[in-house]
């Protein structure tokens, strides 16, 4: 079975509402975190158990760190697509 379709606006709306959570060192990144993980998995792979390491515990700014570089890496994936 084929995996199914990326939904690239929930995956981006989801980025971009995790980071903010983390910037702000806010717990509610953890809760987001649990509801977006297959999302993520999905898209980003290994980089998303590093960044679940982090969020359970609470080390948001690693957790930031992770979530920037594979936003970076899913940027130059989706540029690469596109040429």
């Amino acid at each position: 079975d084929a995996p199914p379709p990326i939904a690239w606006d929930h995956l981006t709306d989801a980025l971009d509402r995790l980071e903010s959570l983390l910037v702000r060192d806010d717990t509610a990144a953890n809760t987001l975190f649990d509801e977006s993980q297959p999302l993520l998995r999905q898209v980003c792979g290994e980089q998303i158990q590093r960044l679940g390491r982090h969020i359970q515990q609470f080390d948001y700014p690693a957790a930031l760190d992770v979530l920037r570089e594979a936003r970076a890496t899913l940027d130059l994936a989706v540029r690469a697509d596109s040429t």
